[in-house]
Order: structure tokens, then C-alpha cells, then sequence
């Protein structure tokens, strides 16, 4: 039933179109309960004798025959709601409704004269209280309430009991009618039935049913009983009568009247239930009894004594069996004119120990092994396991009545095993198991010495003899895999011994469960931010366990953040200090924590100091472009791309790693530089290979001048050269030719990558030590890359409107080279057979006569070499350098015939 506050509080917010005319109820004189009336005087003496509260709403309705607009919202929006009917329908009480009125048709919607309503409304309102409509609660014992209708808005000057309209209609709940029934007599009652006794008495039980709750209703409360023998039980009355009192009234239950001298041993339940009482809630204590009527020879029942005895409780049987009132030796005894059987039915496997008493019969006990004869006073013990059964057919000595056949010993002494490890219910980490298997020992052990065993888990069993312990991962019951598993292991006993018919068996089974949590096994202890420019530190599990990991972190510094679907640490500390971080990974099995400690400090010069010089690397491991990067204190990048002689720049902000490492990411470069190798690695916006290192100082190994010859399998076409100077900042200047025609000149930083370096990232560069890059490039289509290598020689790579060359090679430059040009051959490549004597002198080599006139000279410092000669009559001249291969000085250029072009070699 709902509550009248809250109906109210329902009723009373309801936001209803408003009627253009209200439908008043109509309501006449009559003092009927839960019906309208304006007979609020025969109301008021009423409700003094039936103690029912008076519900006064006041309306004024004098203005225009409808109403005000207050008193008609209150009309349609509460007195005409199924909300209100509901009220009416659960409850009850007066309802008076008084209307003043000033026209003669109103007297049918309640109305009343003016005097009369200003009479109760001056009574009954609360002081101030002087708008429409008034709703009041008037109890009988002169108690009163008042509310606002509509509104539920209380006054703000009032002097009664109750603020609203919501806790006035409160008292309106029905009263209680409460039945309870209760024992005068107790639940046990003894019936002296013995026909050897001079006074037979069939036993009586008094019941009580108790009536209170004050609602003043009458009703009847009816009796019954129940049970096997219900109908040998006879009451004094089946059913109580009240009338508006409260109160209590008893009656009897008694026992057969006629004895047979059979043992009297039953169980009765008595029932109560309710009628009438209308108009109030029925409501119970107790609705039922049971009672024993138990014999006087008879100490205990059958369940009686098996429910005091452990390991007893499956005993049954449909005959007399009880533990007699005198002692006369037996524990369990009938009283049989023929045979009466009794069951044992094990709850649990163990050893029954039987011995028949000294009284006359016999005693035949049957079990899985057949049928054996107890004697008296020999005991005979029984193994049994769980749900096995014994029964005992007891037969009277022949001739016999009612001679007591039973047991002088009937007891039970259960077989017991206890699982010690692993706990039972415990959660063990797979983390921890991996390091540790241990933590899946099982061990256990037995209540009984001599006991065998088996191992069961996972489905399989194992016999484990009398072994006491094994362990899971040992015995192939749980895996060393990262898997959320529960497993439920149990150990078998058994045990046999000559002097037990058949074996006592038992099991107890446990359960533990390995948790996949996340693991942290290779988590950081410590790691470093930067102040003021931002770095990611990455505190991801090594093993999730299978399921969805959620992290959280404490102790982080302003600034920073963690990803809570990534674990990834971010953002930009503000502050520089060291600070205690404890992370934590959840998943579905439970969490795993790690403190590490996070130091942030300003960008260090280390890494801002340097300029930084990268190289672009094709699929073929060409060097096509160059980077000169810088990074600022700030954490800001910049970078100047050089590439066929175009120019690009672009900029960014360095994020830090968990490793101290910087990163770049934009549009044109996506950049990795790790500090404990000195070295950049990533990738162009074309995703081709750079990689850098800081721009340094060239030692004395490295520094002056390198000579680089380029070749190509299409004859002069493409002949050239390059002069490469190293000055002491390790910057490369280049100046040559391709075919004394196309310039190559240009300047740039320079790296060194050490030769781990190279053999891991750019294995065509390798088996020369450590290497120094350089390039340039011009618009003009050249492109030269050189490597110039710790040994001493040149490698590299050039092409020319994109034709790559076939041959790069050189070395660096001394002069020693000149001698050994004095008498070598010189020949013209793709010009026919042109030879040269040359015979070397000082700085400049003069050419013998030969059918072509020529004159070569040198300048020692720098290695490079000008020839000049006729062809056809025709004066030519080439460029070129000297340079060593292959424990051979050599020479390379190229020149210009009219329209052909040619390139030399000299050997």
C-alpha cells in the first residue's frame, strides 16, 4: 500500500489543464466514513466513538458559482485524481468538504452558509493562514494538522504539529490488526502410555493466539492441524472469535484417547489464519506451532538421537526405533512384535562402529559385502564411503511381544582428509608462480594412520600411495602460461584394515585460482623529464594477462598525466624536482603496482649544445640529402634540408622519452636520437632512411683533403671528379667537375658514424671502419655523396639528372702520389687511342712528344690534374685528381672535344 505523504507530494505538484468548469463532488449530510459530507458537527461527535480521523478541505467557492482559480486547481488536480480514489479506497476516515457558497444551487457541491464556514475555517486554519483552499487533519483526540492544498506551501506563522500537508496526511494510515500464535505448554509433551503403569494420561498442549494492534475490528482466527497421526489429535475448538477488543484466548490439542501399549512418538504442527478484521491490515507474529508428543519410555526420538551423534544423521526407518528412558545398556532399542529394520544411509565415509545389546532377538546387519549376524556384546566395525548403506532387520525372540531388540554401542567416526596447501580460495599470480612454482604445492593429510591416496585435479588422477604431497605444475595439472584459471583439486583416501568389513573412503576438495594480473617485470626504477618541454614516459605492463588493462599513477608532477588506456606518462612538468611515482595496472584478475622515481630537470647541454648533422639514404643506401638540425634549451627543433639543390626547412618541439631519448615527429621528419649512442635514426616525409650524429671537430686522421673520382659504364658521358676539403670544424667543402662542363661545389656538415653503427643501419658502407658523411647537390641535377672512411680511401655515391654513376672512388690526398706518375701511360676513355708519356717534375708533369701533343700538370697541395692535348688537330683540355686504389696512384677527369665529351684516366 503507498504511502499517503507520498501521494500527497504527488497529488499535489501535478500540473493538470485546469477545467473551464470544475465537477465538484456532490456530497450531502450523511456521516458514512470515506464518503463526502458537509455535516461536520454529526462528523466531529462520530469521530469520537469510532477513532477515526476527519479530513476538512475548504474551499470558497463564492465568487463565481466555479470558484477562484486556487480552489478549482485544487478540486481537479487532487480531489478528482485516481491518485485521491486510491487514498479513499486504502484508508479510513471522514471526508468533509465544506464550499461557502452564495448562490442556492451550490448547496450540492458541499456548500455551506458563510457562517458556518467562517465559524470551522477561523477554527480550524492556522493563524495567518488566511488564503484558499485549507486542507486540515483533525484526529479524535483533538490533534490538529493543516497543509496548503495545491501547493503543500505551509505557513510561515503557524503553531501546529505538522509543517505540510504531506506528514498531516501521514496519520491517515489504517490501523493494525496483529494475530500471533504462541505455546502455553511448551513443544514437548509426554504421553504416559505404558499399559504396565497404573495411570494412562494421552497428553495435552495449550496454544495461545494473541490478538493486539488496536484497529477495533472483529474477526475469527481458525485452527488446524497437521501431520502422519494429525487425525488421532483432537482440539478443543477450531476457530477464536473477537469482537473490537484486543486480547488473548487459548484451546488444547490432546492425544489419542485409546492406548494399544505401541510407543507413542509424533510430530504435530498446529496452523492459524485470520478472517474478518475489516477496514485494518492483518498482520502475523507466528502462524504455526509444532509440537512433540512423545512417550514416557522413550528418551529420545530416532532423529533426536542421531542429530546429537556426528555422523549419524542419515538413520531412518518406518518403525519405533528410540533411545529408551531407562538405561538399561542400550543406546538404540525397538520395540518390535515381529521385525523392524533400520537404515544407515552415510552422509560421509568413515567407520560405523555397531554392538548389539543383551537383550533378546537378533540383529542381522547387510552392507556391500552381504549379510553378517551380530552378536551380543561383540562389536562389529563397518567401512563405508559417502551414500553407501546398512541396514539392520531386528527380530523378536519367537513367542515374544514387545521385547526391546536394539544396540549397546551404535557410533560413527568419520574419515577426514585436510587439504593444507595450496590455501583453499587463494589467488595466486602467474607473475609469481613463474619465478616460483612452489606456490602450487599441494600437501595433505589424513585423520586415519595407514591411509592411501589419489591426487585428483584438472579431471586426471594420480595414485600417490601414501604420499602426503606433490605439486600441480610437477604433476601437469596447471601449465606455466599466462592464463586466468580456476582449479579445483581434491585428494581421495582409503582406508583398510583386517578388523573393518569393507573400506572407509572420503574425499575433500579446494580450489585456488591463477591470476593473470598484469606483470611489471621489466618496469623501469627510474626515468627523467624535462622542465618546460614535455617528454612521454612509457609504464606499460610486459604481460596483461589476456584482458583489458586500465592504469592510474600517484605522485606525478604537475604538468603530467597518464593514459589510462596506455599507461603512457605525458605532458610538460612545471616544476624541476624528483619525485616517488607509483603506477598501477588493473585488469579483470586484480593489480599490479611499480614506484619508480621521476627526475625533472632543464634540458641539458648535452643534447642542446650540438648541431646536428643528418643524411637521407635511399633503398640502395645512397646518400640523396642533407639535414643540419639544431635543438634549443627550449626543447625547440629547426632543421635545413638540402636536397638536388633545393632548400626546405621545418620546426617543431622535441618530445623526451621514458628513455631520456629525444623525438621529432612532423611532416618531414620523423626523428629518434638516443643519447647512450650519440646517434639519430627515423625517417623523411618520403619514408626514407636518416640518420645523423652531432657535428664535430675533425681530428688530425680526418682533416684536409680528399680526392673522389666518378665514373660511368657509358663511356665520357659522365666522367668527373671532386675535391673534398675537411677543415678542423669537420665541415666538407666540395669542388670538381662532370665532364669539365657541370660544376660540383658546395659545402655542409659533416657527421662520423662508428662503424657498429654503419654495419647495423647501412651496410654498404661497412668493412672501413668508422665513416664520415658528407653531400651536396645543385640545381644543376649533380648529386654527390661521399663516405670518407677512417682507412684512409672514398667511397661514395653521385648522379647527374638523376642518372646514377656507376663508380665512386678515391682517397685521401698526398702528395707521394705525384712520383708515382713519372712514366705512366695516359689514355683517353671513349676517345680513340690516345697515349701520353709524362715524366713528373717537382709540381708539374711535362708530357713527351707523342702523335698527340700534350702537357700535364699538378698542384701538390690539393692532387688535382690539368691536361691539355690536340685531337684531330684540335686543342682539348681536361680536369681532373690524383688519387691512390688499389696500392696504385690514379688520376681522373674529363674534358670536352667540339660537341663530344671524354674522360681520362691516368694509371
Amino acid at each position: 500500500m503507498r504511502k499517503i505523504a507520498k501521494f500527497v507530494a504527488v497529488a499535489a505538484a501535478m500540473i493538470a489543464t485546469t477545467a473551464s468548469a470544475a465537477a465538484l463532488p456532490r456530497v450531502g449530510n450523511g456521516t458514512t466514513p470515506n464518503t463526502w459530507t458537509r455535516n461536520i458537527e454529526g462528523v466531529l461527535s462520530a469521530a469520537k466513538s469510532t477513532n477515526l480521523p476527519i479530513l476538512l478541505c475548504m474551499i470558497n467557492d463564492h465568487s463565481s458559482g466555479e470558484g477562484c482559480q486556487h480552489c478549482m486547481n485544487f478540486v481537479n488536480r487532487t480531489l478528482l485524481t485516481d491518485e485521491f480514489a486510491a487514498v479513499v479506497a486504502s484508508h479510513e476516515f471522514y471526508m468533509v468538504l465544506l464550499n461557502d457558497y452564495r448562490t442556492p444551487m451550490e448547496p450540492d457541491y458541499g456548500g455551506v452558509s458563510s457562517e458556518l464556514f467562517d465559524t470551522y475555517f477561523y477554527k480550524y486554519h492556522a493563524p495567518n493562514d488566511t488564503g484558499y483552499p485549507q486542507v486540515c487533519i483533525l484526529l479524535p483526540n483533538g490533534t490538529r494538522y493543516r497543509g496548503w492544498s495545491h501547493k503543500t506551501v505551509p505557513s510561515t506563522n503557524g503553531t501546529t504539529m505538522s509543517s505540510n500537508i504531506d506528514q498531516a496526511l501521514s496519520e491517515l494510515q489504517p490501523k493494525s490488526t496483529v494475530i500471533d500464535l504462541s505455546s502455553q505448554s511448551g513443544t514437548v509433551v509426554t504421553v504416559n502410555a505404558d499399559p504396565t503403569q497404573p495411570a494412562m494420561e494421552p497428553g495435552t498442549w495449550t496454544g495461545v493466539v494473541t490478538r493486539s494492534g488496536g484497529s477495533g475490528k472483529t474477526g475469527t482466527v481458525s485452527i488446524s492441524l497437521a501431520g502422519n497421526n494429525a487425525a488421532q489429535y483432537a482440539l478443543s475448538t477450531g476457530s477464536l472469535s473477537w469482537d473490537a477488543s484486543d486480547g488473548q484466548q487459548s484451546f488444547t490439542v490432546t492425544g489419542p484417547s485409546q492406548m494399544d501399549g505401541s510407543i507413542v512418538c509424533d510430530t504435530v504442527t498446529v496452523n492459524i489464519s485470520a478472517s474478518g478484521f475489516s477496514g485494518s491490515t492483518v498482520s502475523y507474529g507466528a502462524t504455526s506451532q509444532t509440537i512433540t508428543f512423545k512417550d514416557s519410555r522413550v528418551k529420545s526420538t530416532m532423529a533426536e538421537f542421531a542429530a546429537a551423534n556426528a555422523g549419524l544423521s542419515g538413520l531412518s526407518s518406518a518403525d519405533t526405533w528410540f533411545a529408551p528412558a531407562q538405561d538399561d545398556g542400550n543406546v538404540l532399542e525397538v520395540l518390535t512384535l515381529g521385525e523392524s529394520t533400520l537404515v544407515f544411509n552415510a552422509t560421509a565415509g568413515g567407520i560405523l562402529t555397531v554392538e548389539p545389546g543383551p537383550t533378546g532377538g537378533d540383529i542381522v546387519a547387510t552392507d556391500a559385502e552381504g549379510d553378517v549376524q551380530l552378536a551380543n556384546g561383540q562389536p562389529v566395525k563397518f567401512g563405508v564411503s559417502a551414500g553407501q548403506t546398512i541396514s539392520f532387520k531386528a527380530t523378536a525372540p519367537a513367542g515374544a511381544a514387545n521385547v526391546p531388540v536394539g544396540f549397546a554401542q551404535l557410533s560413527f567416526q568419520p574419515l577426514a582428509v585436510t587439504l593444507s596447501k595450496p590455501g583453499n580460495g587463494v589467488q595466486i599470480p602467474y607473475g609469481n608462480l613463474e619465478s616460483d612454482k612452489s606456490l602450487v604445492d599441494m600437501a595433505w593429510s589424513a585423520n586415519m594412520d595407514g591411509c592411501t591416496f589419489s591426487l585428483v585435479c584438472e579431471g586426471a588422477a594420480v595414485d600417490m600411495g601414501t604420499g602426503t604431497a606433490a605439486n600441480a605444475v610437477d604433476q601437469g595439472f596447471v601449465p606455466l602460461s599466462p592464463a586466468t584459471k580456476a582449479y579445483t583439486w581434491g585428494v581421495g583416501a582409503r582406508y583398510e584394515d583386517p578388523e573393518v568389513r569393507g573400506a572407509a573412503t572420503s574425499a575433500s576438495f579446494a580450489n585456488f585460482t591463477v591470476v593473470a594480473l598484469p606483470i611489471y617485470s621489466s618496469a623501469t626504477s627510474s626515468a627523467v623529464a624535462y622542465k618546460s618541454i614535455g617528454s612521454q614516459i612509457d609504464m606499460s605492463v610486459d604481460s596483461t594477462g589476456g584482458s583489458a588493462v586500465t592504469y592510474s599513477a600517484k605522485g606525478l608532477p604537475a604538468g603530467m598525466s597518464i593514459n589510462s588506456a596506455t599507461g603512457v606518462i605525458s605532458g610538460t612538468p612545471k616544476k624541476a624536482k624528483s619525485y616517488t611515482v607509483t603506477v598501477t595496472a588493473r585488469n579483470a584478475n586484480g593489480e599490479a603496482s611499480v614506484t619508480f622515481t621521476l627526475s625533472v630537470a632543464k634540458m641539458p647541454k648535452t643534447l642542446t649544445k650540438p648541431k646536428y648533422a643528418l643524411f637521407v639514404f635511399d633503398g640502395a643506401d645512397a646518400l640523396v640529402a642533407n639535414v643540419q638540425l639544431s635543438v634549443t634549451a627550449a626543447g625547440k627543433w629547426n632543421a635545413k634540408i638540402s636536397e638536388g639543390g633545393a632548400k626546405a626547412t621545418a620546426k617543431g618541439t622535441v618530445s623526451i622519452l621514458e628513455d631520456g631519448s629525444m623525438a621529432i615527429a612532423s611532416s618531414a621528419l620523423n626523428l629518434v636520437y638516443n643519447p647512450a649512442s650519440g646517434m639519430w635514426t627515423g625517417t623523411d616525409a618520403f619514408g626514407r632512411r636518416v640518420y645523423g650524429a652531432a657535428r664535430e671537430k675533425a681530428a688530425a686522421n680526418w682533416k684536409g683533403v680528399w680526392n673522389l673520382a666518378l665514373a660511368s659504364s657509358s663511356a665520357a658521358d659522365f666522367g668527373g671528379w671532386s675535391n673534398v676539403k675537411v677543415a678542423g670544424s669537420g665541415d666538407i667543402r666540395f669542388s670538381g667537375y662532370i665532364s669539365n662542363k657541370t660544376k660540383v661545389s658546395g659545402s655542409c656538415y659533416s657527421a662520423v658514424f662508428p662503424a657498429w653503427f654503419v654495419q647495423a643501419y647501412l651496410p654498404r658502407w661497412a668493412g672501413h671502419g668508422d665513416v664520415r658523411f658528407g653531400q651536396t647537390s645543385a640545381k644543376t641535377g649533380v648529386n654527390v655523396g661521399c663516405a670518407l672512411y677512417s682507412d684512409g680511401s672514398v667511397g661514395g655515391n653521385a648522379s647527374f639528372a638523376g642518372v646514377p654513376m656507376d663508380a665512386v672512388e678515391g682517397s685521401r690526398w698526398s702528395k707521394s702520389a705525384l712520383a708515382g706518375l713519372n712514366g705512366q701511360t695516359f689514355t683517353s676513355r671513349g676517345g680513340g687511342n690516345v697515349q701520353f708519356s709524362v715524366t713528373a717534375t717537382s709540381s708539374k708533369v711535362n708530357a713527351a712528344k707523342n702523335p698527340y701533343s700534350a702537357k700535364i700538370s699538378t698542384i701538390a697541395s690539393t692532387g688535382k690534374v690539368s691536361v691539355t692535348y690536340k685531337v684531330d688537330g684540335k686543342s682539348c683540355k681536361s680536369t681532373g685528381v690524383i688519387y691512390f686504389f688499389g696500392g696504385r696512384s690514379k688520376a681522373a677527369g674529363g674534358g670536352l672535344q667540339g660537341d663530344a665529351r671524354f674522360a681520362f684516366t691516368i694509371e
